[in-house]
């Protein structure tokens, strides 16, 4: 099952390329995902998470 989420996400690092990296602990599952678009906060990410707890980060780029 999976489950919908947004995030908002001021660049205030100034990433060129930021993406959204989604993680489960005890996993080796992760999600690495572009910005899907912009409203007056900043990027927007909608995504789908794989389970209820999930940590995630914004990155620089795609891949690890």
């Amino acid at each position: 099952m999976s489950f919908p989420i947004t995030l908002h996400f001021e660049n205030t690092q100034r990433f060129q390329a930021p993406h959204l990296w989604v993680w489960y602990d005890g996993s080796a599952t992760a999600d690495d995902v572009a910005p899907t678009g912009e409203d007056a906060f900043g990027l927007v990410y909608q995504t789908s998470v794989r389970r209820p707890r999930f940590r995630f980060e914004f990155k620089e780029g795609p891949g690890t």
